[in-house]
């Protein structure tokens, strides 16, 4: 998901220009949220591209992501960077809500986790009434987790349109047959095509 964020062809649908204009990063003034961040890789290099960004995940791993940003702290010339808990399913800040990006990566992985994920996407798009764009990606390993994202996806298409990047978009060098990344976006008329 990195990797992608650094492509022309996310760059083109979602950047305007997609390039450095003028010293500006593809995402300088985007806001960017992730959810279930883990090491915050994604959102260090959308903080790197320019974003202002919140990464989120348990309150245990938040040290964690606040030693990675740190370590990382050169990168951030023109976006920013913050790291705080988020449990899926509670009541977001308001300063989450309505990002240009909403970022999953790799959330999928157990049933217990999808109506509380589901909860907390539609609370920070108003139920997929706002203009932010969903990028999720998927590591398909096994029969069970291709499975969950089906559901997952099947919970999502009540409020959102779901459309699969073409592997051949991805770095070719971070391609893999079981790896599959999606945007998501809002059911409003302007992203019906």
């Amino acid at each position: 998901m990195a990797k992608y964020l650094e492509t022309d062809h996310f760059q083109a649908a979602h950047c305007h220009s997609g390039r450095v204009v003028d010293g500006r990063q593809p995402l300088c003034g985007r806001r960017v949220v992730e959810l279930g961040a883990g090491t915050g890789v994604v959102g260090i290099m959308a903080s790197y591209l320019g974003a202002s960004t919140l990464i989120t995940d348990l309150d245990s791993l938040v040290p964690l992501l606040a030693y990675n940003i740190s370590q990382n702290s050169m990168l951030f010339s023109i976006g920013s960077i913050s790291a705080r808990p988020l449990c899926w399913g509670s009541k977001p800040d308001t300063d989450l809500l309505h990002p240009d990006f909403l970022i999953l990566a790799n959330c999928i992985y157990y049933e217990s986790s999808l109506e509380m994920l589901l909860e907390t996407v539609l609370s920070l798009t108003s139920a997929g009434r706002s203009e932010t764009v969903i990028l999720a990606c998927y590591e398909e390993r096994t029969k069970e987790i291709s499975e969950l994202v089906r559901r997952w996806h099947s919970m999502l298409s009540e409020h959102f349109v779901i459309y699969d990047v073409e592997r051949d978009l991805l770095d070719a060098k971070y391609r893999q047959d079981y790896v599959r990344i999606v945007r998501i976006l809002c059911r409003s008329p302007q992203h019906e095509n």
